[in-house]
């Protein structure tokens, strides 16, 4: 069994979550809705007609409610060759087949090289922890802003080269990364050596013309998979 974690934006349609394999369990949390919801779904839950796609934990310490068949998660089996019917919105952050996004974006975009980023200038190279208590700092370059922003994982090591750091921006103004205290990070992170940022949204839009892999299907909208509003899950696979 392994554990699959990550994050995506809501959409407000059914959305289709590739994991790689159908999840024994998955647990699904809405970060940006005023109360924090919780979507709870796994196998087992289908021996009953109430709970087929799982259960729902609304507020803080709220009651918890009954999916039925089309009202929360089911199974994905995948193996679609998805079409622009299918999948009409390719850009990023958008489309409801979504799949893991694992790419690198720190770099200077270089087509003529077959490279691309989101640096300004030359590429972001480097962290520098300007006030902990905040806990914000910045980059050696700008961030354009396209796919670097709240949600990107950063990886970030240490100038002694001890510890690899591993937190997420919470904040970073576009045009703005290399001033003092622009991007803000889930920890204060020490000055170092910047070795990875991924994408805000974690799970990018599967291109047109690619065979879908098993995962969920999500058919709820709201208060989870909410549109624009960023959610995380956890999920137990075969493997």
């Amino acid at each position: 069994m392994q554990v699959i974690q990550g994050h995506f934006e809501g959409t407000g349609a059914a959305l289709y979550l590739q994991l790689g394999s159908i999840p024994y369990q998955i647990r699904i949390w809405n970060l940006g809705g005023a109360t924090p919801d919780e979507l709870i779904w796994e196998r087992g839950m289908a021996v009953d007609i109430l709970t087929t796609e799982g259960i729902l934990k609304t507020g803080d310490g709220g009651a918890f409610a009954d999916n039925v068949f089309g009202a929360g998660i089911s199974p994905y089996y995948g193996g679609d060759l998805l079409t622009s019917a299918m999948q009409s919105d390719t850009t990023y952050g958008g489309g409801i087949y979504i799949e893991r996004d694992d790419k690198d974006y720190k770099a200077f975009t270089d087509a003529a090289a077959g490279i691309s980023g989101d640096a300004e200038n030359t590429g972001i190279t480097k962290w520098t922890l300007d006030t902990a208590a905040t806990p914000t700092g910045h980059f050696d370059d700008d961030v354009v802003g396209t796919y670097i922003g709240p949600g990107s994982e950063i990886r970030i090591v240490d100038t002694n080269n001890k510890h690899t750091y591993r937190a997420w921006i919470q904040a970073c103004a576009a045009a703005a990364g290399s001033v003092a205290d622009a991007v803000t990070l889930s920890w204060a992170v020490p000055s170092g050596r910047v070795d990875f940022i991924g994408g805000q949204y974690g799970y990018k839009p599967t291109a047109v013309g690619k065979v879908t892999k098993p995962g969920i299907k999500l058919n709820m909208i709201t208060p989870i998979n909410v549109n624009a509003e960023h959610h995380c899950f956890t999920a137990l696979c075969p493997g």
